[in-house]
């Protein structure tokens, strides 16, 4: 740079340089290392803040969730127990009706069998007698009923032969009655008709016998047709079989008989 005087002589001035002073760097080494702790302290505390928070974020959200599925839970268990309360009774009724229908089906087998017994009873007395008719003579039952009384009855059979014999004719004399019972065909041997007192009438006669007997019938059972089976303990003599409808009259008043 140039300055001029005053009398007009350029004077020439020197630029001073100031010198660059550079300070020692390991004099900043605490500093950076204090800097850098208080980083990574500071990023730590946020990392660690944003994790705990999101912790509680979701921890709230899942405990929200197990209320509302403990509340659907309760209310579930509710309605089950109210639908089981309901279905209770219905299955006790169903239960009944299961054990009615196993009696009924169980009462029908036992009166099918029972049928099919009998008739196969009546098939063996059948073949038992001679498909003729030997020499006894059956007259139509007389069924007096008695008392006003639709299942007690009075029975009176005859029984005649044309043999002259020394010997008189022994045997025995079988009744089946065919009728309904509740819709069902039944057969009742003897025995069900006399309360088990008697599976035959003994026979025993020379020329006539008169069988007597009372019957008692099922309440409900509707007679159609009673059979007599003669079957003498000869088997060479021969029975006789007859099928009657059955026809009954009152019995008379004691005053009128």
């Amino acid at each position: 740079m140039l300055f001029k005087s005053s009398d007009m002589r350029e004077i020439k001035v020197r630029r001073v340089v100031s010198p660059l002073i550079v300070k020692d760097r390991r004099n900043l080494r605490p500093v950076v290392i204090t800097v850098t702790i208080i980083a990574l302290t500071v990023w730590t505390w946020f990392i660690y803040e944003r994790g705990r928070a999101s912790v509680i974020f979701h921890a709230d959200a899942a405990a929200l969730k197990i209320t509302q599925l403990n509340e659907v839970n309760l209310e579930l268990t509710a309605e089950r127990d109210q639908v089981q309360a309901a279905i209770e009774p219905l299955k006790a009724r169903a239960e009944k009706h299961r054990q009615a229908a196993y009696q009924a089906q169980t009462q029908v087998t036992a009166l099918q069998n029972e049928t099919a017994n009998l008739r196969r009873q009546i098939d063996e007395l059948r073949r038992l007698l001679d498909p003729i008719a030997g020499p006894i003579t059956i007259t139509p039952p007389v069924l007096i009923r008695r008392a006003n009384n639709s299942v007690n009855y009075q029975m009176q059979i005859s029984l005649t032969q044309p043999r002259i014999d020394e010997e008189p004719l022994e045997g025995e004399l079988v009744l089946q009655v065919r009728g309904r019972l509740d819709g069902q065909e039944r057969y009742l041997s003897l025995a069900e008709l006399t309360q088990g007192e008697r599976t035959a009438h003994r026979i025993r006669f020379r020329r006539f016998q008169l069988v007597e007997g009372r019957l008692t019938l099922p309440v409900g059972f509707i007679p159609d047709e009673i059979l007599v089976m003669a079957i003498p303990h000869d088997r060479r003599i021969g029975g006789t079989q007859q099928l009657f409808k059955w026809v009954w009259s009152d019995e008379l008043p004691t005053d009128e008989q």
